[in-house]
């Protein structure tokens, strides 16, 4: 009899002190290591992720000067939307410069969008050109982007450089 006593008993006891032991805290926040909040430490999500992007998706216009392309300051557009390959994707098309330019992919971190670098067939005075297009563009405030592209021929050793400026 002592010895199922002792037994109940100390099944009891490891119930209980099992049943005492802590469970890890939960923790709330954003688990997409891609947001700029991301919290490592976060162990539940709570749909609060703040991707790059959202600062940069919008239509802005403002004036763009290259050194060989658009030699006098121009006017122009820029429309930026989501990307598909990525929460930071985004797709740049730049309108109304007077040279066709492709829509161009770029990432966007931090307040920065980089793009790309890719080859694209640009028609040119009647022929396609091919041309390697990068670049960069900074969040400047709220409303205004600005930044640099580079433009390279591909057969030969041309390379322009672009800069501009754009407001929401």
């Amino acid at each position: 009899m002592k010895i199922k006593l002792f037994v109940i008993l100390l099944i009891s006891a490891l119930f209980t002190f099992e049943s005492c032991k802590e469970e890890d805290p939960i923790i709330e926040g954003c688990t997409n290591i891609e947001a700029e909040n991301y919290n490592p430490n976060a162990t539940d999500e709570d749909n609060s992720c703040v991707f790059a992007r959202e600062k940069f998706v919008d239509e802005y216009e403002g004036s763009i000067l290259c050194g060989l392309l658009i030699t006098e300051p121009t006017t122009f557009r820029m429309i930026v939307t989501e990307g598909l390959t990525g929460e930071n994707a985004v797709e740049v098309e730049f309108k109304d410069t007077g040279t066709p330019f492709p829509i161009v992919s770029a990432t966007a971190k931090g307040d920065s969008l980089i793009l790309t670098p890719e080859i694209f067939a640009v028609p040119l005075n009647g022929f396609d050109i091919m041309v390697s297009v990068s670049g960069y563009s900074f969040y400047e405030s709220e409303t205004t982007l600005s930044g640099k592209l580079f433009i390279d021929h591909v057969d030969s050793d041309l390379m322009d450089q672009c800069e501009f400026t754009a407001n929401r």
